[in-house]
């Protein structure tokens, strides 16, 4: 990992880091019973969140410049939804995700929801954020897709 984390950038402290952990913790405190989580921010520009099996969930500053509060409290509870969702995950998981795992992200994304809806903050949040991240330059086609096809499921349940 060190140097999947190497060739992002590097992680990065300060305010981005302090922002990241308080939201962590937020939605730790009510769901991770048993699960050691772990949050760092990576430094850079692209709109991306990573949970490894380990517990330990990288955003990026990208994510951390684009989101509000609420929304990047929908990244985390999406990557959280990885960890929590089958006990743990067995390889790394993207927010992004893709065609191949769109069942595994739709249900990353409903237990991320279900973690939002527990801190008083609406489904509504975990919708913007995937519009973000849709929206992203930087977001092969295949991605922007299998995204689309999430904030419309997540639509349909509202």
């Amino acid at each position: 990992r060190q140097v999947w984390v190497a060739q992002q950038g590097g992680t990065i402290a300060g305010p981005d880091q302090i922002r990241a952990e308080r939201i962590a913790g937020n939605l730790c405190c009510c769901c991770c019973k048993g699960i050691s989580i772990n949050i760092q921010v990576f430094n850079s520009p692209a709109l991306a969140a990573y949970s490894w099996p380990d517990g330990k969930i990288f955003v990026s500053r990208g994510l951390m410049d684009q989101l509000d509060d609420q929304e990047l409290s929908a990244a985390v509870a999406h990557e959280m939804g990885h960890l929590l969702g089958a006990g743990m995950i067995h390889s790394v998981a993207s927010l992004r995700g893709y065609n191949a795992e769109l069942d595994v992200e739709k249900r990353a994304d409903a237990i991320g929801v279900e973690l939002l809806k527990s801190r008083g903050v609406g489904a509504s949040a975990m919708v913007r954020m995937l519009t973000r991240v849709e929206c992203s330059r930087s977001l092969p086609e295949e991605y922007r897709l299998a995204i689309h096809s999430r904030i419309l499921a997540l639509s349909a349940r509202s």
